[in-house]
This record gives C-alpha cells, structure tokens and sequence, in this order.
C-alpha cells in the first residue's frame, strides 16, 4: 500500500551580517507531522517499522546576495536501509552536471528527481538519510 508521510522540519534562518543579502538557515527534523509542505510518498508502507527519508539542503540567490540552506527538497522515503544510503550517495555524486535538469532517476525501483539545487545560483548544501518509525497512533 502507498502511504503519503509528513514531515516535521524546523528551520532557523539568521542573517550572516557578510552582505546586503547574506542569510544562513539550519534545518531539524523533528519527525512526523498530521500535514506539512514537506512529504514523500512510500511504497509497501508497514505501521511500526522504520522508515528512511532522504532530503537534500540546498542554497538559492540572486546577483545581489545568497539564502545560503534556506531550501529543502525531500527525495524519497523507504523501509530500505541500503536504498536510502544509495539513493543519498547517488545525489552527492549528480550534483555538478547543471544542463540535466528534471531527469528522472530510478535505483533499485526508488524514481526520484535530482534538480532543484543545479541552477546558476543553487548549490547543494548537503544530502540526509533521516530514520523513524511510524507508530499506529501518529
């Protein structure tokens, strides 16, 4: 059965004092959430047993300054282990070609995207594995 799953993530953002428009944010993940615009979609979903998700930070800007962590982009979530550390090794390694925007990736039957962070101004600031367990009662 698929299952849609919501994220609970915080982000702190400060201002970097190094510009006209230099800010810094900090991400945590809190955990599940009843809604939130932060969700994945998983496959063959099991009550009580652990899911990874696996997210990507990245930073935007303009000509006049950077959100440097400011953007988050949840790549999947599965009950694999292994997968969730492939797919997060996989986005690590396709974050410099920047002409491959909205290509559609496939490992071991997990299809994510792999573009929000390959502009002219967006970097990625780091790739996550996060785990949980989904309860019957969240």
């Amino acid at each position: 059965m698929k299952k849609e799953i919501y994220l609970n993530l915080y982000k702190e953002t400060y201002d970097t004092g190094m510009g006209y428009t230099e800010t810094q944010s900090h991400w945590t993940f809190l955990g599940l959430s009843d809604r939130s615009q932060f969700s994945a979609t998983i496959e063959n979903f099991k009550e009580n047993e652990k899911i990874y998700v696996i997210y990507v930070i990245y930073s935007t800007g303009n000509s006049f300054g950077m959100d440097h962590n400011n953007c988050c982009e949840i790549i999947g979530a599965t009950h694999d282990q292994l997968l969730a550390y492939k797919v997060e090794e996989f986005t690590k390694k396709d974050n410099d070609d920047k002409d491959e925007k909205y290509i559609l990736h496939n490992i071991d039957g997990m299809k994510f995207y792999t573009y929000p962070w390959k502009g002219y101004f967006e970097r990625m600031g780091y790739v996550k594995v996060e785990e949980f367990i989904k309860k019957d009662n969240d």
